[in-house]
């Protein structure tokens, strides 16, 4: 093989990287994991293999996992003709890595569809236990961050004040089916603040439960903003605005006390800054944060601890927890991953999905939270990386599938939805 420089001549020392000083290019990615301390990793495709940064990594080493798995990344995507030797340095780019495939769908012997993503796993004092993909890359959250949203909610006294329970916190943290219930406790936490539906700014859709829907459109009604999914979140924001004497109108925007008052708690609990350039608008018209997996993955060891936060908000987070423990059909549905895993397992998993592919949870016995984020945001391989990681993290739920069935229209097996074996295999060898 022949080692090749990018340009006429060779870096100056000044400019050399830890793979420099391979004699061949390209090297293995086992030579480079070598060169520079990190874990090696194979990838999906033959003959090419990622770097992964496993815990204890420097941030120096994980930046340049990063750099080599794009440099293998791109250098794939370029096209080959036999007999020319196309193995050349790859240019600085400055190209974000693609993140590694977590999820596969087979049918028959072959791969059909592959979802790519990132997975963190972290403890409430910052330090990694598992990355795999760009972690450290900001993303939106979306409704995962919903059981944060809600502290301010406890802090600022209004849940004390109008009496909100466990039934309560459980919806502000929601993203509730719009089943009959969720839409009657939605209406009561408005009506002992005051207020009615007319209220709300998070819109109206038809219910998530088909079941919901389906009676809505047989007693000819049409959907209200309390069958929205957030509208337990909004009739919270609403509550805290009347209890401290704010505004009404606009609590839905980032100016206003009550989102900053959220933002500042995500601040607390992510330790990642809530920047004006990082806010977005979520479906339901609330802002919601770019915030980096990994500091996601340590707010919700902090929350499911109440390691490194005040007194007041640990108190607050163990409220929420205990609320959604309580009522974990308030917080999704019927049949939905959260309500299943929350029922099953109260006070062992703590879990909160968000739109495009995101989960975030915790294991508060074992000090770690998670966040999990599917480039395409497919829900289907989310629900099976966030199913792989709680099977590994909690002993008691070792049973939990990590490869499932795909029947078709007639109930036949048609095809099957796995976790890639290769990363189950690295989490594994990460001791979990």
């Amino acid at each position: 093989m022949i080692y090749r420089m990018a340009g006429s001549a060779a870096r100056t020392a000044s400019h050399r990287r830890p793979e420099d000083d391979l004699r061949v290019w390209p090297p293995s990615a086992a030579d480079l994991a070598a060169a520079v301390g990190l874990r090696c990793f194979p990838s999906f495709e033959p003959g090419s293999s990622y770097l992964v940064a496993a815990k204890g990594t420097s941030r120096v080493n994980r930046q340049f996992a990063t750099w080599h798995n794009a440099r293998m990344l791109w250098s794939r995507s370029r096209p080959q003709a036999t007999g020319i030797d196309n193995r050349v340095r790859l240019p600085d780019t400055g190209a974000v890595m693609a993140n590694p495939v977590l999820v596969e769908v087979l049918r028959g012997e072959r791969v059909e569809s592959r979802h790519r993503g990132a997975v963190a796993v972290e403890g409430p004092d910052g330090r990694l236990a598992f990355a795999l993909g760009e972690v450290h890359r900001p993303i939106f959250p979306r409704s995962a961050i919903k059981a944060i949203q809600c502290l301010p909610l406890i802090e600022t006294g209004a849940a004390d004040r109008f009496g909100f329970g466990p039934a309560e916190i459980a919806l502000a943290c929601a993203s509730h089916s719009g089943t009959e219930r969720h839409v009657a406790v939605a209406a009561g936490m408005l009506a002992k603040a005051g207020l009615d539906v007319t209220s709300l700014a998070c819109g109206a859709h038809e219910p998530l439960s088909l079941d919901a829907a389906r009676q809505l459109i047989l007693n000819r009604q049409q959907p209200t903003p309390l069958h929205n999914n957030c509208s337990g979140k909004h009739a919270g924001m609403l509550a805290t605005a009347v209890h401290m004497g704010e505004p009404l109108d606009d609590y839905w925007r980032p100016e206003h006390p009550v989102q900053a008052r959220i933002a500042a708690v995500l601040e607390d609990l992510t330790g990642a800054p809530i920047t004006g350039y990082r806010v977005g608008i979520d479906g339901c018209s609330a802002p919601n944060w770019a915030i980096p997996l990994a500091n996601l993955a340590r707010a919700f060891a902090r929350l499911a601890t109440g390691e490194g936060l005040a007194e007041a908000r640990a108190e607050a987070a163990r409220r929420v927890l205990q609320a959604c423990w309580a009522e974990p059909e308030l917080v999704a549905g019927q049949g939905r991953l959260d309500t299943v895993l929350m029922a099953r397992f109260p006070g062992l998993v703590f879990l909160k999905t968000g739109a495009e592919g995101v989960y975030c949870g915790a294991v508060p016995a074992r000090k770690l939270g998670c966040a999990v984020k599917i480039d395409d945001g497919a829900k289907r391989a989310s629900e099976m990386v966030v199913k792989a990681l709680i099977a590994h993290l909690v002993p008691e739920a070792r049973d939990l599938c990590t490869e499932e069935v795909l029947p078709n229209w007639r109930g036949l097996p048609a095809a099957s939805i796995r976790c890639a074996p290769e990363w189950l295999n690295a989490l594994a060898e990460a001791g979990f």
